[in-house]
């Protein structure tokens, strides 16, 4: 508790004591436990995909893998498709390949890092708050919107594209703010070290744009980098550690894996000038999705937010840096790189809800100073906050999502009674087939969940016949799906493989 204290601050160890932040912690760990278990399968993008290299980890952490042994040749710059998989940096890979590890190959296991990430950030949250307001009711707001976040338990769920991805991303981000609140509090070397970490694991989770607190903490503390020697050797170690934590791994890759390190680089950059696989949007794309990030009361409540910081002037530093990053990060994804996802500005949603929940509590206040009955005082309070939860918390995205099954503004129509029956099947093929069967003629996406249910490398539609010859001729067996009705089996596939007992819905 001592070394704690040292470093949250003795006021703040007081402040987590608060009972009411464990029901909100709670609650919100429970609908993300609730919601991350309503799908058995596999989300099509990028669920399974991050499912499978975590899953391949296990097997060699420090070579993420799509296909472990490839059986046909492959492109590298088919992320899809291809061997070494370096689409995505690797420590959150590393945590969900932990959490198999530990629960089995399973969905729950895929879910559970970001499930419990996720609900660790209202207590960051609410200690930002805290710190900058020290208002209670504002701090207790902000934990409780965060605990309820639809976008947050949307990526913590796989059903959104990027998922676990920006889940941990969040996490990380949030993790080096909270560090750069508490280091401006009261600057320490441990505080400035910290930022660093936090810094370099984002980094190490969603590349470069993890460096924001790196950029804030300069911008807003220059002055004094300038004027005082220990405040910038805390800089300048905050940063030689963001490195140290994050440079190794990019180092290994283009030692080890040169091309394919080459091609992720290149991937990357190509987000900035050209509209990535029909990602694309203007510059009012982020800030017309804002009811999906702060609830669909967004547009109403934000001219409270605009007020309540506006009128906040204490500790006017911690203001400048939530304006900051969240400035930062709306102008740069709106205006600069051509391809736009919605996760691209996740990472300052929680910064968000902090300006929201003090729009929100500004609006009590007024509340309080109205000459009506304490009644009818509580019941318009209880309304305005419950009204605010359910607003953010969008439970008709997730009712027509996962109960009725119907196309909502943020995900198309997923077929879960296929997806469910073909999971099943998946998880049915390591009793079905001698150890060492390659797997052709899966349906395309489902060769990357069939492998992460079995212990086969799959491959989807049918491979070159010339290819698949050789393959045969050197000792290689091959089994298929039965391809769609009405679709014959090519006679050389007929001849040369087994064909699967069990039929996939196409």
């Amino acid at each position: 508790m001592k070394i704690l204290s040292n470093f949250t601050g003795s006021t703040n160890i007081d402040v987590m004591r608060d009972r009411r932040l464990w029901v909100i912690i709670l609650a919100g760990l429970i609908v993300r436990l609730i919601i991350g278990n309503l799908d058995p399968y596999l989300h099509d993008w990028d669920e399974r995909f991050h499912a499978l290299v975590a899953k391949n980890m296990l097997n060699g952490p420090f070579t993420p893998r799509l296909y472990l042994e490839p059986v046909f040749s492959y492109k590298i710059d088919e992320w899809c498709c291809n061997h070494v998989w370096l689409h995505k940096q690797p420590l959150f890979l590393w945590l969900m390949a932990i959490s198999i590890k530990l629960f089995g190959v399973n969905v729950f296991a895929i879910r559970l890092s970001s499930i419990l990430l996720s609900a660790i950030q209202p207590i960051l949250l609410y200690d930002i708050a805290y710190s900058w307001t020290k208002n209670k009711s504002h701090a207790l707001l902000s934990a409780l919107f965060m605990a309820f976040s639809f976008f947050s338990i949307l990526l913590t769920s796989g059903s959104f594209h990027t998922d676990h991805n920006d889940a941990h991303f969040g996490f990380f981000v949030l993790a080096s703010f909270w560090c750069l609140i508490k280091y401006l509090n009261a600057p320490t070397t441990s505080r400035a070290l910290l930022i660093g970490v936090f810094c370099g694991f984002a980094v190490l989770v969603k590349w470069l744009v993890g460096l924001l607190v790196l950029g804030v903490w300069f911008v807003v503390l220059f002055k004094d980098l300038i004027k005082e020697r220990r405040r910038l050797s805390h800089f300048l170690l905050g940063v030689f550690t963001c490195i140290l934590v994050f440079l190794p791994w990019q180092i290994y890759t283009f030692v080890h894996f040169p091309n394919e390190a080459q091609q992720a680089l290149y991937h990357n950059a190509l987000h900035i000038s050209t509209v990535v696989e029909g990602h694309s949007g203007g510059p009012m794309f982020y800030f017309s999705s804002s009811t999906l990030y702060f609830g669909s009361l967004f547009f109403l409540l934000l001219p409270l937010a605009i007020i309540f910081a506006a009128r906040r002037t204490h500790k006017n530093v911690y203001r400048s840096c939530i304006l900051l990053s969240l400035g930062t990060i709306y102008l740069f994804f709106s205006f600069i790189p051509k391809t736009k996802m919605l996760g691209f500005v996740y990472c300052v949603l929680p910064l968000g809800l902090v300006l929201l929940a003090g729009g929100v509590e500004w609006l009590m206040q007024l509340l309080d100073k109205i000459k009506i009955s304490k009644k009818a005082k509580l019941a318009i309070k209880i309304l305005a906050i419950l009204g605010t939860i359910i607003s953010v918390f969008r439970p008709d995205k997730f009712y027509a999502f996962h109960i009725t099954h119907e196309e909502t503004s943020h995900i198309g129509v997923i077929d879960c009674r296929r997806k469910t029956a073909n999971t099943e099947t998946y998880k049915k093929l390591n009793d079905l087939l001698p150890k060492g069967t390659t797997i052709i003629n899966a349906r395309y996406g489902d060769h990357v969940e069939a492998m992460f249910f079995s212990d086969f490398q799959i491959y989807y539609d049918w491979p070159n016949e010339e290819e698949f010859l050789n393959k045969v001729k050197s000792g290689s067996n091959f089994a298929y799906f039965k391809p769609r009705a009405g679709d014959p089996v090519p006679k050389v596939f007929q001849d040369n493989a087994t064909e699967i007992p069990l039929a996939i819905i196409w």
